[in-house]
């Protein structure tokens, strides 16, 4: 039932053995402690592992290898016997994993047969056992239905191992696709039921127990489960991952969304063929394959699926740390090489070591989170992230990039690859670096420079390095960086896990499903704020403003969506109002270049994560202008206007006042337009301080003439007056 549970990774623990407390006064020296640890926990683990030794023989070993003496076995000899023994003793765990499991199956029958004496218990042919708490009244749904349920899991000692009602998150799933009880057993249960199901092992999971979790291999499974609803079949999902382009480009036509990868190009062919695509969906992160601005431009809704991989890509970083820290990868080398040689792969810990996070995004705090574990101090880089959040995640904010650079033993990046980002660690950074510090690169390939750092490796200013993403992937076979031996690499595997790929998918359907039942998607209703934003500002600022840097910062859940139709919604309003030129959404970005114009996209951390809000900052060479809004349910709402905070429907005719803070404005603003028959149906006002300047936002029926306009002016407390027309 993997694809209803969703089971939290347990924390592995590594434990390192130390001197026994009564032995302390006999250990003077360092040399004796270390030597003491490494033979007690050399002894240790072969006790854990139930390995049987001859003490004599084990010592005399030790003493013919550390003294040089002859030893009783040649280099072959030895590897001969391990590797005999490692064969035994692999047959052996593999008996032990079975008498476990019929352990645990004659435990599960043991319960099964009590529980069929229990009078309100019903036993089914299968073995399959229920007790109904609450008798439902609706309809029972089908094989092929999908249902809505909510559930909590137990073993059968009562330790609860999964609960969607602690997520506060029903489950949404097709009765095909889950263990083979729930499928047999919500198909007897009516809507508004709630039964305690007892799944024998072979209901559940049999020998393949989900990893990392606490259930057993052959366990009897409880749940209680609450069949909230049969799901809407209002929509028929083919699945086609070997389609020819000729015949997609000829079935096309019939179908409202279409869901991809990479592989199949999603072009202006491809969408003019598409005459009912309502939705494009990419189930991977970024838009490689899709012609984004051309489908925009048709009204279909684009999203990719970004943020989901977040837990995948901070534990791959923990894993290369750890590699590189420990000589994994060399160590497991060398003994599939058939050698024994362990004094060669002494490693570091991490425990103390200071680690510099470039980035304290969706990935970067989540292996804060992991470090902080490991007892590392953590330096965060990030200009764009406050100091509570910072604190929040244990970590402390460096001064600038620099320091971060001098003083870190472990460098890790997770920024976005832009131009203020390509080539961050190049020479020059290498240069100041700690000796032997360690580099590790899980974001995209190009943030560091990768012949800098071959350069750094060779001359041993960086010790190692943990690599996964390239600056051209796949790289060279003969690239001199993959083939260095202080070099941990992976083939661009941040986000390829089962649960990560799970997570892809079911968001991935979960969004098109909404943007087909006509749920505008968050990101949708965001651009048309967006749209609202860019034509307002274009009538706030005149021509003599001169935009150069356009800066898109997105916070919240929303900084964990694709934004890429919000930027663009903005520039396309933005732009239109500004020159004379057309401007689609496919040539919005193309007309911002002519111009000279930089764009910038950024998160924003300063709210909580539970917001979600956009924040645009446009630059002239002397001056700045900015504009902030979010949605609230379907509302839109103008939230922020040049630092101050509001709440204004963007919508229909508005005037912007900007005064001093002195009483009778509101009313002189008032009795002018009242003058000119000119109704306000809505008024706003914000200030920057006691009897400083104020802001005046009023929303109005009437169209303004000039005339108004020169009337307003002359009033003496105002300073700016602003007819804006969103209609």
């Amino acid at each position: 039932m993997k694809s209803i549970l969703k089971y939290l990774p347990l924390p592995v623990v590594f434990f390192a053995v130390s001197a026994v407390t009564v032995q302390a006064q006999a250990l003077k020296t360092e040399k004796e402690k270390i030597s003491y640890a490494m033979g007690m926990n050399i002894i240790k683990s072969f006790q854990e592992q139930g390995l049987e030794l001859d003490e004599k023989t084990f010592i005399k070993a030790i003493q013919d290898t550390l003294g040089n003496k002859k030893n009783l076995m040649t280099e072959d000899e030895m590897r001969t016997v391990l590797t005999d023994f490692s064969q035994k003793f692999q047959v052996q765990r593999q008996a032990k994993a079975e008498k476990d499991f019929q352990n645990e199956k004659a435990a599960g029958a043991k319960f099964h047969a009590a529980k069929k004496k229990e009078q309100n218990v019903t036993t089914l042919p299968s073995g399959l056992q229920y007790k109904v708490i609450k008798a439902g009244k609706g309809q029972k749904p089908t094989a092929d239905d999908t249902v809505k349920v909510h559930y909590q899991g137990t073993l059968t000692n009562g330790k609860e191992f999964d609960s969607s009602y602690k997520r506060n998150e029903p489950a949404i799933f097709p009765l095909k696709g889950v263990i083979p009880g729930w499928t047999e057993v919500l198909q007897l249960m009516p809507v508004g039921s709630v039964w305690e199901v007892y799944l024998p092992e072979n209901l559940a999971y049999g020998k393949n127990a989900p990893p990392g979790s606490v259930i057993m291999p052959g366990a009897t499974l409880i749940f209680k489960i609450e069949l909230l609803s049969i799901e809407k079949t209002d929509i028929i999902c083919d699945y086609l991952p070997d389609l020819p382009r000729p015949e997609l480009l000829d079935r096309i036509s019939a179908y409202d969304a279409i869901i991809s990868r990479s592989e199949t190009d999603i072009d202006r062919e491809l969408i003019d063929r598409g005459t009912a695509l309502k939705v494009i969906a990419r189930a991977a992160v970024g838009y490689g394959n899709i012609d984004v601005d051309y489908a925009s431009s048709k009204g279909i809704l684009v999203f990719n699926t970004p943020g989901v991989n977040t837990n995948s890509a901070a534990e791959l970083t923990l894993g290369l740390m750890l590699a590189v820290y420990r000589k994994i990868v060399p160590a497991h080398a060398s003994m599939s090489g058939g050698k024994w040689n362990r004094h060669i792969f002494t490693g570091r810990e991490l425990a103390g070591k200071t680690v510099g996070i470039i980035g304290l995004g969706n990935v970067g705090h989540r292996v804060a989170h992991f470090l902080s574990a490991f007892d590392c101090k953590m330096m965060v880089y990030d200009p764009y992230i406050t100091d509570d959040y910072i604190a929040k995640n244990h970590c402390t904010r460096s001064p600038d990039f620099s320091t971060l650079i001098k003083e870190a033993d472990i460098i890790t990046v997770h920024t976005p690859k832009n131009k203020n980002t390509v080539n961050l660690i190049a020479a020059e950074e290498f240069e100041i670096m700690k000796p032997g510090a360690v580099i590790i690169n899980a974001a995209r390939g190009g943030i560091v420079n990768e012949k800098d750092l071959l350069d750094a490796l060779n001359s041993g200013r960086v010790s190692a390095a943990g690599i996964d993403t390239f600056d051209k992937e796949p790289p060279s076979p003969d690239d001199p960086l993959i083939k260095h031996p202080n070099v941990v690499l992976t083939p661009h595997i941040g986000a390829s896990t089962e649960e990560a790929q799970y997570k892809i998918g079911c968001t991935v359907v979960s969004e098109t499903v909404k943007g087909l039942r006509g749920g505008l998607s968050h990101v949708r209703k965001y651009s048309a704020l967006a749209e609202r934003m860019g034509k307002f500002s274009a009538q706030y600022l005149d021509e003599s403003f001169g935009p150069v840097n356009f800066e898109f910062l997105f916070r919240g859940n929303l900084a964990m969506k694709d934004a890429g139709l919000i930027k663009l919604s903005f520039l396309k309003s933005f732009l239109s109002q500004y020159t004379s030129s057309h401007v689609s959404y496919v040539n919005a970005l193309a007309v911002a270049a002519e111009k000279g114009f930089n764009i910038e996209e950024n998160d924003d951390q300063s709210f909580s994560d539970y917001e979600s809000a956009i924040r645009i900052i446009i630059r002239s060479k002397s001056d700045r202008f900015s504009i902030g809004g979010t949605v609230l349910g379907h509302r839109m709402r103008l939230s922020y206007f040049q630092g101050l905070a509001f709440e204004v429907e963007p919508e229909g005719r508005m005037l912007i006042a900007e005064n001093r803070d002195i009483p009778g404005v509101i009313g002189h603003l008032g009795t002018v337009l009242s003058n000119h028959q000119v109704n306000i149906n809505q008024l706003y006002l914000s200030r920057y301080e006691q009897k400083g300047n104020a802001v005046t936002i009023m929303r109005i029926d009437e169209d303004i003439t000039e005339p108004v306009m020169q009337d307003l002016r002359a009033l003496p407390a105002v300073l700016k007056v602003t007819y804006i027309n969103l209609n």
